[in-house]
């Protein structure tokens, strides 16, 4: 069975009818869903599918307690890493593994969301497919390969990009026919 990782950035709380209609196709095609427990985007999806009393859908959290799961849908734990704090790192943990799980993705992207930039570029390095609603634009955006990711960051402020590199080593990650990506 195909399997979809949903999700995005927290910023949206709310779905158009452009993202309503991708998670509409995803259910006409039965495929499974796997979407995580924040607020946000994973918490407007998660309404969306309850809506459509979808019951093809997991939850995944880190550790032992989701923070949202609103159609009562099986639960996947993922153990967090070590040092007990609830940063990124640990948010990120059931991140990864749904894109693990994952055959492709849609994304909610508000074009500054750095935990939303780490799944495309997880998805990218497994070779899934993802559509990323972009905010800024309010338009779909497939994404095929890192060409294709690099060229979706090229619209980013230089502050972001800096951040992105801070937190994710998105040069390193991204690579580039020299091993090495520049930011315009």
């Amino acid at each position: 069975m195909t399997t979809v990782f949903m999700g995005g950035s927290r910023k949206f709380r709310q779905l158009n009818r452009v993202v309503r209609s991708r998670i509409l196709n995803v259910v006409e095609r039965e495929f499974q869903v796997v979407v995580g427990d924040a607020a946000g985007s994973d918490r407007a999806i998660q309404a969306c599918l309850a809506e459509e009393s979808y019951s093809l859908v997991t939850i995944y959290c880190t550790g032992a307690t989701c923070r949202n799961n609103l159609g009562g849908w099986p639960e996947e734990h993922v153990t967090p890493p070590p040092g007990g704090r609830r940063d990124f790192r640990y948010y990120a943990a059931k991140d990864l593994a749904m894109a693990e799980v994952a055959d492709f993705g849609l994304m909610l992207w508000d074009g500054v969301s750095v935990g939303t930039t780490n799944n495309m570029l997880n998805l990218v390095e497994r070779d899934r497919k993802v559509v990323v609603y972009h905010g800024p634009s309010r338009a779909c955006i497939d994404l095929r390969d890192m060409k294709g990711l690099r060229d979706l960051l090229g619209l980013c402020e230089r502050a972001d990009l800096d951040r992105f590199e801070r937190r994710l080593r998105l040069r390193e990650r991204l690579g580039g026919p020299q091993g090495q990506f520049h930011f315009a």
